[in-house]
């Protein structure tokens, strides 16, 4: 199931970075800065996480769990958690 949200993240992430080089680089350790992608790709990558698996992340999100955002794990566990709790977009 991880490795599953992981493909997607990576598609998302290669996506909104205008980089589908990072396909082939991305694994689950894989950190944010060693990808490229520093604080305005990570805000346009949160976006297309809201969009892809329907979910809402609050700004105070990002600032608060930013610092566990260190790779890509960390993005899928957040995004699982969100998940798993049944958050979804207001609509």
């Amino acid at each position: 199931m991880a490795e599953q949200m992981m493909q997607r993240l990576a598609k998302v992430i290669a996506t909104k970075t205008e980089n589908e080089e990072v396909l082939s680089r991305i694994r689950m350790d894989s950190s944010f800065d060693e990808l490229g992608i520093h604080s305005v790709s990570f805000i346009k990558i949160m976006v297309g996480v809201e969009e892809e698996f329907g979910i809402e992340i609050e700004n105070e999100e990002l600032y608060m769990e930013n610092e566990s955002f260190s790779n890509v794990a960390s993005l899928v566990q957040f995004v699982q958690l969100k998940l798993d709790r049944g958050e979804k977009l207001l609509g």
